[in-house]
């Protein structure tokens, strides 16, 4: 598997300016929504697909955004980062569904939705499954590592995630050095079986399609599908449960039960706003009561 972009130091292909009201990087890295991405200084570091997306805060509500590798458009950024969400909107619409979340909404403020590749996300909530997100981290890290596409910045090399055709040249025992545990068969039914073209002809069909494709997939239950919804297709309407977002609609709403019936308990509070209203619970409890 040779590397495929192992000599595009410094090759800048896009960059530019944009002000933005509500958008905080930290938040937005850290509340848990990906996996893969990395800070130097106050900078992060994102690959995304074929490219490495450098991003920084120039003050309070300029940011600065490098494309390395292959371009990325303006447009496209915004789409990847949420900043084309009428966030003023989504949290005046989720306060008047549920006032109760108004302390929630204001902690978590400046937190943006990402979109990530739906089989990058795929693989990457498969491995999310019963782990923390520090082991998580190292475990995709390493996968992208064993794919050897590397972009380097800043004096420092970036693994882009590997594409299928590199992780099935994988051998074996470095499927086994990830240390997937129970997870590892669902890995690898994933990447024998399906391929990145499965999941991109998904990209414009209703939710309740994507679900029923997400589902059939051995290991993906009711909230990885959710995840992959949300953050690998922009679904706002997903809303996934884990532990936090248990103890968090149980806290605020009074509500207990199944994940399925907390995840439908969700879609049918805040609608199109769901995955807003998701992400600043998690991001709340997470934060407040760990």
């Amino acid at each position: 598997m040779e590397g495929r972009f192992s000599n595009l130091q410094n090759n800048l292909k896009n960059s530019f300016q944009v002000e933005v009201e509500d958008f905080s990087l930290e938040k937005t890295f850290n509340c848990g929504q990906t996996f893969r991405f990395f800070e130097i200084g106050g900078r992060y570091y994102y690959p995304y697909e074929n490219s490495l997306i450098k991003t920084e805060e120039i003050n309070g509500k300029t940011f600065k955004f490098e494309i390395y590798g292959e371009n990325l458009t303006k447009e496209y950024i915004f789409d990847i980062f949420g900043l084309n969400h009428d966030i003023q909107r989504i949290n005046s619409e989720i306060i008047k569904i549920a006032p109760q979340l108004k302390d929630a909404i204001k902690f978590s403020n400046g937190i943006r939705l990402i979109r990530m590749p739906p089989y990058e996300a795929t693989i990457s909530f498969i491995f999310s499954i019963q782990s923390q997100i520090p082991v998580i981290m190292s475990r995709l890290n390493k996968l992208a590592e064993f794919g050897k596409r590397v972009v380097e910045v800043d004096n420092a090399e970036f693994y882009l995630f590997p594409k299928r055709e590199d992780i099935l040249e994988m051998p074996i025992v470095d499927i086994k050095s990830l240390k997937l545990g129970f997870r590892e068969k669902f890995f690898l039914n994933l990447i024998k079986n399906y391929t990145e073209e499965d999941f991109e002809k998904l990209r414009n069909l209703p939710y309740e399609e994507k679900k029923k494709f997400l589902t059939s997939i051995l290991g993906v239950g009711e909230k990885v599908s959710e995840c992959i919804i949300l953050f690998g297709y922009g679904d706002l309407s997903a809303f996934p449960v884990d532990t936090w977002i248990e103890k968090g609609l149980e806290k605020i709403f009074g509500v207990k039960g199944t994940t399925k019936k907390l995840t439908e308990f969700g879609r049918a509070t805040f609608g199109e706003f769901s995955g807003y209203a998701q992400q600043y619970i998690y991001y709340y409890m997470r934060s407040l009561m760990r």
